[in-house]
């Protein structure tokens, strides 16, 4: 009788981790949000210096840092916001980033982050 309980215990054990596992998100790297898609992120770059990483995708969210062409990027997602316009370039789409030079964590505008992968997931 020890052994069958014993291991039912060990198959239950086993089971709940391997649900654990599947049904807690892990957290990217001070984003808050979920990253079970994606471990590290994606490797981006601002296209110019001082490029404004926002609290929200909004252009009136307050300003949480600064990003420049020679700093670490990393995007996490991507979420609709206020649209943005620079010369020909137009997007209502804002990545979720970290800036690895600085910490700052925040939204800019895909018009100023480039990202060499059309995969990303939606931050939703």
């Amino acid at each position: 009788m020890v052994g069958k309980i014993g291991t039912f215990f060990l198959a239950t054990v086993v089971i709940a981790t391997a649900v654990a596992t599947l049904t807690v998100p892990a957290v990217a790297a001070g984003t808050g949000h979920s990253a079970s898609f994606v471990k590290d992120g994606y490797p981006a770059s601002f296209t110019q210096d001082e490029v404004r990483i926002r609290s929200a995708p909004r252009l009136n969210a307050s300003i949480l840092g600064l990003g420049y062409r020679d700093h670490q990027v990393t995007v996490w997602c991507v979420d609709v916001g206020d649209m943005v316009e620079d010369g020909d370039n137009r997007s209502l789409y804002w990545w979720r980033l970290t800036d690895r030079t600085t910490g700052a964590h925040g939204y800019s505008s895909l018009v100023y982050v480039y990202v060499d992968n059309p995969g990303v997931p939606d931050c939703s």
